[in-house]
């Protein structure tokens, strides 16, 4: 029994671009990269194509614009980068013939410097027909790549220790976080150890329950009025409940003032990076929040009374979770400290140039190691039939 695909329910012209794809993530590359793909150009009747182009091109949010008006209070503005053309096929002068119908398949690849560019970059390939009375007509089709900046470590891995106080409700409660954890920067992936302690200073401020959090921060600049100013936007990436660290047999359940907690493990998600330009910045933090429990000095009166005027509160404190990018090899004790003690190993001198003092671009071509390939229209053909099952869904 053969398979018929119905002509009338296909465009005149499709696009499909196929990039390689990653297990976690599709399409998610870094400086110094190369990426081989395909754009499949399915036509379904005879058609004159001028030229077909693709476009790279990258993105920044800048600034959220504040105006009178409240529909277009918060108008999110994009700051172009870069943008990159490259035609992979254009009609000379003695082309006469028009397309056959079938799938025309287009490599190419797509060269990125050793430059930190931005998390959103678009790559768009665009088909420029000839109409009637020689009108030009588009085709446009656009996939997301998922930039992912890098850096490297500034130092030689090292403990981070933290001892502070934060004073919250007005200054009725003090908070005292101590402890450490395993490193100062932080490896996509990885797994670190935190240790902590948190006391109440505060007699009537009890500790309820504790929980870690792993944060990113994601800062754009905006205008207020014609001034400068910043907007947050906070995404939580994991969160974990901390448990009190386990006491000898013998001893006194732990005190409501004061929260030890045992070994935590900290688990940074793979694919994550800093980057600042100045209209953007992307951070990370391990966050400990604390719910407190405030009793009012004359609930000692009763039962109900307490209840009463008790009030519940949250206090946090942020660990600054710097992330880096280096082979796991550098996070031995001995690799990782020699690497800035032999000249010849000096990680210090590995550095991701930013986009904004670069003049390195993207490389976007004809990938001139393969064939342009035609697959006739056929609907027996295994190809033709993904191509246009493809277009159909």
């Amino acid at each position: 029994m053969s398979i018929e695909i119905p002509q009338r329910n296909l465009p005149s012209t499709s696009l499909l671009i196929f990039l390689p794809n990653e297990k976690d993530n599709a399409a998610t590359f870094g400086p110094n990269s190369k990426l081989h793909g395909q754009v499949w150009v399915t036509i379904t009747k005879k058609t004159r194509i001028q030229r077909l182009f693709l476009s790279f091109s990258g993105n920044e949010t800048t600034y959220v614009e504040n105006s009178k008006s409240i529909l277009t209070k918060n108008r999110r503005q994009e700051k172009l980068l870069f943008m990159v053309d490259s035609v992979l096929w254009e009609r000379s002068s003695t082309d006469k013939d028009p397309f056959l119908p079938g799938t025309y398949i287009f490599p190419f690849y797509l060269y990125i410097p050793r430059v930190n560019y931005p998390q959103t970059t678009d790559l768009k390939a665009v088909v420029e027909k000839i109409g009637s009375l020689s009108t030009r007509e588009k085709t446009v089709k656009a996939v997301d790549i998922n930039f992912m900046p890098l850096s490297y470590p500034s130092s030689p891995r090292d403990y981070y220790r933290f001892s502070e106080n934060i004073v919250e409700n007005l200054g009725k409660s003090t908070i005292n976080f101590q402890g450490y954890v395993n490193a100062k920067e932080f490896l996509p992936g990885e797994k670190y150890e935190l240790k902590f302690q948190v006391s109440s200073m505060t007699p009537r401020c009890k500790i309820r329950k504790v929980k870690m959090f792993f944060l990113q921060k994601i800062t754009t600049k905006y205008l207020v009025n014609g001034k400068e100013s910043f907007s947050d936007y906070v995404r939580t990436l994991s969160k974990t409940k901390v448990q009190r660290a386990k006491k000898p047999k013998g001893m006194q359940k732990p005190e409501s003032l004061h929260f030890e907690s045992d070994i935590v493990s900290v688990n940074v998600p793979n694919k994550l990076s800093d980057f600042d330009s100045g209209s953007l910045r992307i951070t990370h933090s391990i966050v400990l929040s604390v719910k407190l429990k405030n009793m009012n000095e004359n609930s000692e009166k009763g039962f109900f009374h307490s209840v009463i005027n008790s009030s519940s509160q949250t206090c946090s404190f942020h660990i600054p979770a710097k992330i880096v990018h280096v082979d796991p090899q550098f996070f031995t004790t001995s690799s990782y400290s020699n690497s800035y003690l032999d000249g010849r190993l000096n990680i210090k001198q590995i550095k991701i140039t930013d986009y904004l003092s670069s003049p390195m671009i993207p490389d976007l071509q004809l990938d001139p190691s393969e064939k342009i390939k035609f697959v006739p229209w056929d609907s027996l053909h295994p190809l033709w039939f993904q191509s246009t099952s493809n277009l159909n869904n």
